[in-house]
């Protein structure tokens, strides 16, 4: 991804709908995919809205996040068999619970300590 040829949401948001149909997951999982487009629609939204800049930096680092998961699990095959198994239900409610600690995953940090000071950490506290 070149950041600076990210002008927009609709230009961030492109790279997760390639994915998307690259998996096929309208098809396969229609409700992980409404899921999806509803995630986008609210990353779009938020966007736009008038708040406090890390108040809305916390909200989009926490949509990203879930983005994330579900085009990193689509690919594997036990993601595969993990939605055929408890459904897409529960899918998305993994989702939605392991947005949380995405990103301190994502760094290898302790999911029993206090995150590191960082702009990345603010998802953890977007409710």
């Amino acid at each position: 991804m070149q950041l600076n040829n990210i002008d927009s949401p609709k230009t961030y948001l492109s790279y997760f709908y390639s994915n998307m149909s690259k998996y096929e997951c309208e098809e396969k999982y229609p409700q992980i995919y409404c899921y999806f487009q509803d995630l986008c629609d609210q990353f779009e939204r938020l966007y736009e809205e008038d708040m406090p800049l890390f108040k809305k930096m916390s909200q989009l680092l926490a949509i990203d996040a879930q983005l994330h998961i579900i085009i990193e699990c689509l690919p594997m095959h036990d993601g595969d068999e993990m939605i055929h198994t408890f459904g897409e239900d529960e899918f998305v409610k993994m989702v939605q619970k392991d947005k949380d600690y995405y990103y301190r995953e994502l760094v290898g940090h302790n999911m029993n300590i206090t995150p590191p000071w960082g702009i990345i950490y603010l998802s953890e506290t977007s409710e």
